[in-house]
Order: structure tokens, then sequence, then C-alpha cells
């Protein structure tokens, strides 16, 4: 399994919900079209930081895929590249983390 988390800052001018609204919405329905073989998409808004502390960002995504062939044929495609520009018209900032997966518990 190919798995990343994407983390997210959104655009000053953008509300939370603006922001929550896009990534859910029309970001989502692009990658869901472009990513042909995308085993797992999960968005994951902040909606809250612990008390007396700031948010790092505003949210982080995970994607997964069943294979590293199913990746690179998803990331590889020529289409692909719109899902990456899409990123800056909701977002000021994003990063992105290849990560394995070690559940604990469930």
């Amino acid at each position: 399994m190919v798995k990343l988390l994407v983390w997210a800052r959104k655009k000053e001018e953008m509300s939370s919900e603006e922001f929550r609204a896009y990534w859910t919405g029309p970001h989502a329905a692009l990658a869901r079209r472009t990513y042909t073989h995308l085993a797992r998409y999960v968005i994951n808004p902040v909606i809250r930081a612990p008390r007396g502390e700031t948010a790092l960002f505003d949210g982080l995504a995970e994607l997964a895929w069943h294979s590293r062939e199913d990746f690179d044929a998803d990331v590889r495609s020529p289409v692909a590249r719109a899902v990456a520009e899409d990123l800056a018209a909701f977002t000021s900032a994003t990063g992105t983390l290849f990560v394995d997966e070690h559940p604990v518990v469930g």
C-alpha cells in the first residue's frame, strides 16, 4: 500500500467554512475523477486546537493506493496535474508526507 498525508492551510481570505466546502466539494470530486486507482481518501478539517495552542494547519488529508503501480498510474497521468493545481484555489500552503501505517487499536 502507498499512503500519503497532505496537510493544508486555508487561504487567508477564506473562512473555515468556505475552505471545508471547497475541499470536500469541488476538490474532492476532482480527485475522485482523476485518481482512478485511489483506494482511500479521507479529509480531516481541523475544528479546533487544544486550549492555548494554535493549529499548525487547517486540515489533513489521507490518500492511499493498493500498490506502487496504482499510485504511479494515477500521479503520472496527464490529468493528475489538475488536482495539484487546484490546491491553489483554496490553500495558501500544503505539504505531502509518504507514511507507513502501524495500527495500534482498530
